[in-house]
């Protein structure tokens, strides 16, 4: 399956990111998400076109690309790098299961230096579930983030810091 992943003579529609433009294949899309059911077979002008071209936002082509490396593989490969924007556009579009698996991963790679950056990062981006797991860490480890990476404690907004202060 994953052959048919940009390959131009199976695709019947195109993303467009930025730049990027991304073939893919409607029929696996429409089987393998709600989100792109109801938005390829529904009223809606993505749906509508013959040969459709569908504008992407809020995503990286990179990301994009790994989110539908999962909905032709169902494997759940892609950069540590590319982790926040694919969990960010997996949340939008409701694919449940590769969220929790970006969740998941992200809270392998708390460390006491890096815990207070994605602390900010799920706040900013109402990542409600990695903000959870970020703050259980932090409330396991803050003697050790004091010590060991108290300047990380200046990227806190006030109010970030406040409700780290009430939770400990």
């Amino acid at each position: 399956m994953e052959a048919l992943l940009n390959d131009e003579t199976y695709s019947d529609i195109t993303f467009v990111i930025g730049d990027a433009r991304i073939t893919a294949f409607s029929g696996i899309l429409i089987n393998r998400s709600e989100y792109f059911q109801v938005m390829l077979t529904s009223g809606f002008a993505e749906g509508r076109e013959a040969r459709k071209e569908i504008p992407i936002h809020n995503t990286t082509p990179e990301a994009f690309k790994a989110i539908l490396r999962y909905l032709y593989t169902d494997e759940l490969e892609f950069p540590t790098k590319h982790l926040v924007d694919v969990m960010n556009k997996a949340k939008e579009i409701s694919l449940e299961r590769l969220y929790e698996h970006t969740v998941n991963e992200a809270s392998r790679l708390f460390t006491v230096h890096n815990v207070v950056e994605w602390l900010v990062k799920a706040d900013e981006d109402g990542l409600e579930d990695v903000r959870s797991v970020a703050f259980a860490f932090f409330k396991r480890n803050h003697q050790r983030i004091k010590a060991e990476a108290k300047n990380s404690l200046q990227g806190l907004s006030k109010e970030l810091a406040v409700r780290l202060i009430e939770e400990l």
